[in-house]
């Protein structure tokens, strides 16, 4: 017979005991994908790679230069060290962008720069030059369209704009700065 004395030890070894069986079968049972931890390896990578897309009739879109680009397999997108792109369009010279870093959607439906963002358009009969930086720019390709909710600043000739967020149309060269907007227009001299 077990005397009063000693129950609670043998309770705390009935305790012991069964949790040593917990933790047993929670070690020993697989991990399913839930709650597997997530660990992105490349699955591909290439150096010094250039890519280069095209219209559905035969145009060239975009060539896109990066130091180094790697594949992920388990979202299927793409990073970018020192990614150098050139958007192509019909009637206006290409926009150039470069940055430190980026990362291409599955599709290439999305991209997005980030440290040191550079965009520049040269100057035509009917566009004026654009040069713009900013920490960061988000781009989806398929609509023409831009945005950063970052400082940018924006220089066209004669005029320098400083503000924070930006929405633009790259097709159409529509730009939407959204706070903060500060600018400095120095006209033309004119010759007497």
């Amino acid at each position: 017979m077990i005397r009063q004395r000693h129950w609670p030890v043998m309770l705390l070894l009935a305790l012991l005991a069964a949790l040593s069986g917990w933790v047993y079968r929670q070690a020993t049972q697989p991990v399913s994908p839930e709650t597997a931890p997530t660990v992105r390896h490349p699955d591909a990578y290439a150096t010094r790679a250039r890519l280069s897309g095209y219209t559905p009739d035969g145009r060239l879109e975009y060539r896109l230069w990066a130091e180094r680009m790697e594949h992920f397999p388990g979202d299927d997108s793409t990073e970018l060290q020192r990614p150098y792109a050139e958007l192509y369009r019909i009637d206006a010279p290409p926009w150039r962008i470069s940055a430190h870093h980026g990362w291409v959607a599955s599709q290439g439906e999305e991209i997005r720069l980030r440290g040191e963002v550079e965009i520049q358009r040269d100057g035509s009969p009917a566009n004026r030059p654009v040069t713009a930086w900013s920490d960061s720019l988000d781009l989806w390709p398929g609509r023409d369209y831009a945005a950063t909710d970052d400082k940018i600043t924006y220089i066209s000739d004669d005029l320098r704009v400083e503000a924070v967020g930006m929405r633009a149309r790259l097709d159409t060269g529509e730009l939407e700065l959204l706070s903060g907007v500060r600018g400095v227009h120095t006209p033309a001299r004119t010759t007497r």
